[in-house]
C-alpha cells in the first residue's frame, strides 16, 4: 500500500519531480473554478480526481458558510481508487482531509489497523466526518473504531466556535 499524504505545497513539489502517482486533490469549496498549484501536473500523472469541500465535520458548519464533504464525494473517491496503488493525496495543509481520505483508501485496500499505519499521529488529524462516511460506505465499523481508539470520539468538539469561514 503506497499512499503519500501531503500539503498542497509539498504535493506540487513532489509532482514536479515524480508524476507516477494517482492523485487525489482535495480543495476548499471556495476554490472551485480557480487555478490551483497542482493543476499543471495533473495531466501528466497516472490519473487524478479533484473534490471540493471544506475541512469541516459537523452539520452546524454549513450554517457558517462551509461545505461539508458528502457521502457521494467520498464514495466517488473510493470507487475511483479501486484497483490502483501509488497515491498522492493532498489538501491545503496535509493534516485533516488528506489524511482521512488516505486512511479511507487504505481501509479499502487492507484492514483498518493496517491502513492506520499510514498516519503520523503527531501530525495527522483525520477529518472525523470523512472517516465516518468511509466506514459507512465500506460497511466496516472498524474503520471508525480504529480511528476513535487513537483520536477519540468528537475530537473536534469545542473547536466549532474557533473557526470562521
Amino acid at each position: 500500500m503506497n499512499i503519500e499524504i501531503k500539503s498542497v505545497r509539498r504535493a506540487a513539489h513532489e509532482l514536479e519531480r515524480n508524476r507516477g502517482y494517482h492523485v487525489v486533490s482535495l480543495r476548499e469549496a471556495s476554490l472551485r473554478g480557480k487555478q490551483h498549484p497542482v493543476d499543471r501536473f495533473l495531466r501528466k500523472c497516472r490519473s487524478s480526481i479533484v473534490m471540493y469541500f471544506d475541512d469541516v465535520w459537523l452539520p452546524e458548519h454549513e450554517s457558517m458558510g462551509w461545505v461539508l464533504p458528502t457521502r457521494e464525494q467520498i464514495a466517488a473517491i473510493l470507487d475511483w481508487a479501486k484497483g490502483k496503488d501509488g497515491f498522492l493525496v493532498h489538501c491545503k495543509a496535509g493534516i485533516s482531509r488528506s489524511s482521512a481520505v488516505a486512511y479511507a483508501i487504505g481501509c479499502q485496500m487492507a484492514s483498518a489497523s493496517e491502513a492506520f499505519k499510514l498516519l503520523d499521529t503527531s501530525n495527522h488529524r483525520p477529518n472525523e466526518l470523512i472517516v465516518r462516511l468511509a466506514a459507512d460506505i465500506l460497511e466496516d465499523p472498524e474503520v471508525y473504531r480504529v480511528w476513535a481508539s487513537v483520536y477519540g470520539d468528537d475530537l473536534f468538539e469545542g473547536l466549532l466556535n474557533e473557526v470562521a469561514p
